[in-house]
């Protein structure tokens, strides 16, 4: 029985040290998130004057590295990604933006 009992006890432990690991990767990727989410917005803005496709392109794989971000587990990250895409195309070209969200 004492080894039953032990034996859950590590197990719980593992998995407690297991989600403190992942939140904490978690944590280290929102800043690299957030700026990646701004620099994608960035070259977004460099190619509003082209043709639409290149635009709707370009909007597609935010949308998608968004998506992958979540697809792996860090929602946090891609919170942070997007809402600064979000954020720095609204700043920098209001119209766009309207148009886009």
């Amino acid at each position: 029985m004492k080894k039953l009992i032990f034996a859950f006890f590590i197990s719980i432990f593992s998995l407690t040290s297991c989600a403190e690991k992942e939140a904490t990767v978690d944590d280290a990727e929102i800043p690299q998130a957030a700026v990646r989410g701004q620099n994608d917005a960035q070259a977004l803005l460099e190619i509003a004057g082209s043709d639409v496709k290149d635009i709707h392109s370009a909007l597609l794989s935010v949308k998608a590295r968004e998506w992958e971000m979540r697809r792996n587990g860090s929602d946090r990250s891609a919170d942070a990604y997007i809402n600064a895409f979000k954020e720095y195309v609204s700043t920098q070209n209001k119209t766009l933006a309207d148009e886009i969200f």
